[in-house]
């Protein structure tokens, strides 16, 4: 286990897995496992390495986070945990700010894994960062955001 000792910023990740296996039945254990690693449970190795030295997180989440897509059930989940982290944090340390960017369907290389083509340019959603890090907007710490055809609207936000 390594700690960051620096203060940072921010810090964003925008890293993820998906299997391309649609039925469950047929999903191998250990993809559901990969997925789960990926896009979730590294968010907690990286929050014990930084959080206490950091002002701020983004973490890209994915609009199957807020709602389920049928067709990838484990992706959906580990996004979902994503969110549930991004609250969970932001409750537990309110002088920093977290906050869960979920793009809707984007072009790049993992839509393309899952044979999907078409999607909103990947630009749209570095513009939301970019807008939380520079503090434009009404965002607060705790929102999870879904990010469509160049629209952002707060999903959830804490009360």
């Amino acid at each position: 286990k390594k700690t960051v000792t620096e203060k940072i910023d921010w810090v964003v990740t925008a890293h993820g897995y998906i299997d391309p296996e649609t039925n469950l039945e047929k999903e191998l254990p250990e993809n559901l496992e990969k997925m789960f690693k990926v896009n979730s449970l590294s968010l907690l190795y990286l929050a014990q390495a930084f959080i206490s030295n950091i002002s701020g997180a983004v973490f890209i989440s994915s609009t199957a986070g807020i709602s389920a897509n049928g067709n990838f059930a484990g992706y959906s989940a580990s996004k979902a945990a994503v969110n549930s982290l991004t609250q969970a944090f932001a409750r537990n340390r309110t002088s920093q700010t977290f906050i869960s960017v979920c793009p809707g369907p984007t072009a790049g290389k993992m839509r393309a894994s899952i044979g999907a083509t078409g999607g909103q340019d990947p630009h749209e959603i570095a513009k939301v960062v970019k807008e939380i890090i520079e503090g434009k907007g009404d965002f607060k710490s705790g929102d999870i955001l879904s990010v469509r055809e160049g629209k952002t609207v707060t999903a959830s936000r804490l009360s």
